[in-house]
């Protein structure tokens, strides 16, 4: 629970205030997402193992650039397990094309991969690899 500088917080609802120092002090980054209004989401279970491929096709009609990403629970979601950073690998190609696309490799602590593909419309193939060490442990 929150023990900081700021004391008029409701505990109950689990909502909190925080100085901006305690922020800049508890978190090493900060994203903001942004889902375009002709976009839409999806999302696939990738993998249920410590080490397996998992591949899918899928169409985009739009023309315009899309993003693709794998992502994996972080270490403060588990927090409870002993686990070491993954290798993550995300490859993206449109059907007909020889080019293949691959995420780069993350920052250290990072759990996603993600990508930008500016092919347009079309069907498309993605594959992905999160290969979990086998220390890790829940």
């Amino acid at each position: 629970s929150y023990k900081g500088a700021l004391r008029e917080n409701n505990k109950a609802n689990g909502l909190f205030q925080m100085t901006l120092a305690e922020y800049k002090d508890s978190f090493t980054s900060t994203q903001v997402a942004h889902v375009h209004t002709s976009f839409t989401t999806n999302s696939k279970l990738a993998q249920t193992v410590q080490s397996k491929a998992s591949a899918w096709e899928f169409k985009v009609a739009s023309h315009e650039k899309f993003y693709v990403s794998i992502t994996w629970p972080n270490s403060r979601m588990t927090k409870h397990c002993n686990q070491q950073q993954p290798t993550a690998t995300l490859a993206v190609s449109k059907k007909g094309s020889s080019t293949v696309h691959m995420s780069e490799t993350g920052h250290t602590g990072a759990n996603s991969r993600h990508m930008v593909i500016t092919e347009g419309a079309g069907e498309y193939v993605v594959a992905a690899l999160v290969d979990f060490p086998h220390s890790n442990q829940a």
